[in-house]
C-alpha cells in the first residue's frame, strides 16, 4: 500500500496521531509572542512538504526592532531551512546590509521574506512549500528558531528570543486508510416467496424400495428430510415415476406407479400432509436420457451405429418393437452400452415439491442445493452468504439470480471482508442506490486507492459518505506525496 507521512504531536510523554493534528494544531513559541498553526508537514518524493500560519502578536517587538523568525526541518543527518522571515517593528523599514549578509549566510535571496508590523495590529502569514530532503524516511523534527534584532546607531545586533524551539515531529509513516462501512441491514429470508425443489430417487432394475446407497439417492432422501413441517408450508408434492425400456411397456407402466408410491410413502410416513397436496403420476418408459445420450455420445460403439438407432427410435413408436429394433443392431453392441450407461438413470421417481419456507436453516438449504440449486431462491443465497460464505455457492446463486440487488449486496460485503475490492465493487454496482450501498462502495474505492470516485460516492450517500471525508482526504495525501 502506498503511504503518509504525518505529523504527530507530542504532549508530555505521550505521542498522539491523529488526522486531526494536520488540521490545525498551533504551538505557542517566544514566551507567546509567536503562535504557529501548523496545517501539513507530510515527507514523500524526496522532500518535505511544510504549510504552516505564523502569527506574531501586535506587542510582540518595539517598534524600532525586527524579529528574525527561522523555521527549520532537520533530524541527525541533515538540516533544511524552510525559510527566513524579517519581521519589522512599525518604524522600521526595509533590511540593511549587515542583517541581509547574515541571513544569506544559511539561505538562498528567495528564501528570505521581509514584513512589517502595523502599530497595534498582529501580523499573520501563510507558508506552504517543498523542502527537499535526501531522506523522506528518516525521522525529521520541525523547529522554530526566533531571534531579535536591535539598531542602535550604526550597529545592528541580534540574539536568540528565545532562539530554537521544538514545534513538533515529521515522521515517515502513512496515513492509514480506515473507511466506515454502513450496516446495510439485508433482510436475510424472504418466507413468503413459494419456492419448489426437485429430488430424484433411483431405483436398480425391477426395483420398488428405496435404496439409500444407490447412485445419488442419499442426496435425494436428504432433501426429503429436510422438509420438516415447522420449518416447511408445503403446498403440493408432485411425484412422476419412470421405468427403463427393459421389459414389456405395460410391465413398466406399472413399475413406473409403484416406484412413485414408493416415493409418496416415503414422505406420508414421515409427514402429515393432507391427501390432496399429492399428485402422483407412473409415466412407463423414460426414453429422454436415451435420446440424449445416442446424439450426444463420443462411445465409440453406438457413435459408428448412431443414424441406425435414431431411425429405429423415430421409426417405432411401439416402445417394445424400439428396443427390439435397438438390439438388432450390430449384433447388440450399441444396445449393451446404453444397457450399461443409461438405463440405471432412467429407473427413477421424480418428486417436486412445491412450499414455502418459514425461517431459513442452513443445513436445509445445503440438503436443497446439493441435489438442485435452482430450488433455492435469491434470498436463500444471500442468506448462506451472510452466515456461512462459500465462493461457489454464492456465485452460483449469482448466476441464477445476477441482478438480485440484496444477493449482490451480501457478496460485496463478504468480497470486501476478504479483501478482493475489485470483486466487491463489480456486486455493490448491482447491489441498488441506497446510502448504505454507495458509502460502501466508496469504501472499496478507497482501498483501491480510487480517491474521486470514492469521494462521488460519499457525496451520494448522505450521512454515511460524511463520515469517510476524513479518509477521503487522507487518501488524497497519500496519492500526493507518495504516489509512485
Amino acid at each position: 500500500m502506498r503511504k503518509m507521512c504525518k505529523v504527530l504531536t507530542i504532549i508530555a510523554f505521550a505521542i498522539v496521531s491523529t488526522f486531526s493534528v494536520l488540521a490545525g494544531d498551533t504551538y505557542s513559541l517566544s514566551d507567546g509572542r509567536v503562535t504557529v498553526d501548523v496545517k501539513e508537514f507530510v515527507a514523500g518524493n524526496n522532500e518535505i512538504q511544510a504549510c504552516y500560519t505564523v502569527t506574531v502578536k501586535a506587542d510582540a517587538i518595539p517598534e524600532c526592532q525586527s524579529l528574525v523568525l527561522t523555521p527549520v526541518v532537520k533530524n541527525d543527518n541533515e538540516n533544511h531551512i524552510v525559510e527566513v522571515v524579517v519581521i519589522n517593528g512599525s518604524a522600521v523599514k526595509g533590511i540593511n546590509n549587515w542583517l541581509a549578509c547574515q541571513i544569506q549566510k544559511v539561505c538562498k535571496p528567495d528564501e528570505i521574506r521581509v514584513l512589517n508590523l502595523v502599530k497595534g495590529q498582529p501580523l499573520t502569514f501563510e507558508t506552504c512549500k517543498a523542502v527537499p530532503c535526501n531522506d523522506v524516511h528518516a525521522d525529521h523534527k520541525f523547529y522554530v528558531t526566533t531571534q531579535k534584532v536591535t539598531y542602535n546607531g550604526g550597529r545592528t545586533c541580534i540574539k536568540n528570543y528565545p532562539g530554537e524551539e521544538y514545534v513538533c515531529d515529521v515522521i515517515c509513516e502513512p496515513y492509514e486508510i480506515n473507511p466506515v462501512t454502513a450496516d446495510l441491514g439485508l433482510v436475510q429470508n424472504n418466507s413468503l416467496a413459494p419456492r419448489s425443489v426437485k429430488a430424484q430417487l433411483f431405483y436398480p432394475v425391477n426395483g420398488v424400495a428405496k435404496v439409500a446407497s444407490y447412485l445419488k439417492n442419499a442426496d435425494a432422501l436428504a432433501v426429503l428430510d429436510a422438509l420438516d413441517e415447522p420449518n416447511y408450508k408445503v403446498s403440493s408434492v408432485d411425484i412422476n415415476g419412470w421405468a427403463s425400456p427393459e421389459s414389456s411397456v405395460a410391465y413398466n407402466q406399472s413399475l413406473s406407479q409403484r416406484r412413485a408410491a414408493t416415493v409418496k410413502k416415503i414422505i406420508a410416513d414421515k409427514y402429515k400432509y393432507d391427501e390432496n397436496l399429492y399428485h402422483t403420476r407412473g409415466n412407463g418408459e423414460y426414453w429422454d436420457a436415451i435420446i440424449e445420450f445416442v446424439n450426444e455420445t463420443d462411445n465409440a460403439v453406438v457413435a459408428a451405429s448412431r443414424t441406425a438407432i435414431k431411425d429405429a427410435i423415430a421409426a417405432n413408436s411401439n416402445l417394445d418393437k424400439r428396443e427390439a429394433a435397438i438390439k438388432a443392431i450390430d449384433g447388440g453392441k450399441p444396445y449393451r452400452v446404453i444397457f450399461n450407461e443409461v438405463y440405471p438413470i432412467s429407473r427413477f421417481a421424480e418428486c417436486v415439491v412445491t412450499y414455502k419456507a418459514k425461517q431459513f436453516v442452513l443445513s436445509d438449504a445445503k440438503a436443497i442445493y446439493a441435489i438442485d440449486p435452482k430450488g433455492l431462491s435469491a434470498s436463500d443465497y444471500a442468506t448462506w452468504t451472510l452466515q456461512e460464505y462459500n465462493a461457489t455457492v454464492t456465485a452460483k446463486g449469482l448466476s441464477l439470480y445476477p441482478n438480485d440487488e440484496n444477493l449482490n449486496a451480501a457478496a460485496a460485503s463478504k468480497e470486501y471482508e476478504r479483501g478482493d475490492y475489485d470483486a466487491a465493487i463489480k456486486y455493490y454496482k448491482k447491489a441498488g442506490s441506497a446510502p448504505e450501498i454507495l458509502n460502501n462502495l466508496g469504501c472499496c474505492y478507497l482501498a483501491i486507492g480510487d480517491a474521486t470516485a470514492a469521494e462521488e460516492c460519499f457525496a451520494k450517500a448522505g450521512k454515511y459518505g460524511e463520515a469517510n471525508a476524513e479518509e477521503v482526504s487522507k487518501l488524497k495525501h497519500n496519492l500526493k506525496y507518495f504516489a509512485k
